[in-house]
């Protein structure tokens, strides 16, 4: 799998958490008195129809979690796991210090996941 097709599905995978997160956010705000968050409004001036900018597309926190998905998938990889075990534990958010130190005392890979996920 090719390094920008597994990004691609980094980010997606972090939006769609994003957006579960935010809904369960919102249903939380509905049932306190705190009220809404508020939230971002762009006022860009740039005209109905013309194409947004890659900054424009991604709030600068989603490019930052994106990047950090790219370097744990990296870390993952240099740690021997195949690209699909790396992709597992990157997205479902294993603790890379623990799989680390697994690695390290000489624990299968094939074990190593099973523990941390």
């Amino acid at each position: 799998m090719h390094r920008v097709e597994l990004a691609g599905r980094v980010v997606a995978r972090l939006l769609e958490q994003g957006r579960d997160n935010e809904a369960a956010t919102e249903s939380y705000e509905s049932t306190t008195t705190l009220g809404p968050r508020r939230r971002f409004t762009s006022t860009s001036s740039r005209p109905k129809g013309v194409a947004m900018s890659t900054s424009e597309e991604s709030p600068p926190h989603e490019l930052e979690s994106g990047r950090v998905a790219l370097w744990r998938l990296d870390q993952f990889r240099s740690l021997g796991f195949s690209d699909d075990d790396a992709w597992r534990l990157t997205t479902l958010g294993a603790d890379l210090q623990l799989v680390r130190s697994l690695i390290a005392a000489h624990c299968p890979q094939h074990l190593a996941v099973r523990i941390v996920l």
